[in-house]
């Protein structure tokens, strides 16, 4: 006698949308229970009063919210302004 065979487990879609909510919750940690974390690994790696620490520091906490920002922006440009451009010449490229 044969066994049935097992259902596969449904996997989730993930929408695009959920990609960018993980993005933008990102922005949702509060920045002091960052600080250890970063205080123990600049002193470890030693990015202390330099320009890469800092940059370092201000991408971990900006950049998600620019990513969003940005979003927002491509997806609410109309599509006729993009025509109009590439009307004129402009490649697809040049018209962002």
């Amino acid at each position: 006698m044969e066994r049935p065979q097992p259902t596969p487990l449904p996997v989730p879609h993930v929408a695009p949308d959920d990609f960018f909510l993980f993005i933008l919750a990102t922005r949702m940690a509060p920045p002091v229970a960052m600080v250890i974390p970063f205080y123990l690994i600049y002193a470890k790696v030693g990015l202390f009063d330099s320009y890469p620490g800092l940059i370092l520091a201000y991408l971990t906490f900006n950049l998600s919210f620019y990513v969003w920002v940005l979003r927002s922006f491509c997806r609410e440009t109309p599509v006729e302004l993009e025509e109009a451009a590439m009307a004129d010449g402009y490649s697809r490229w040049q018209v962002w």
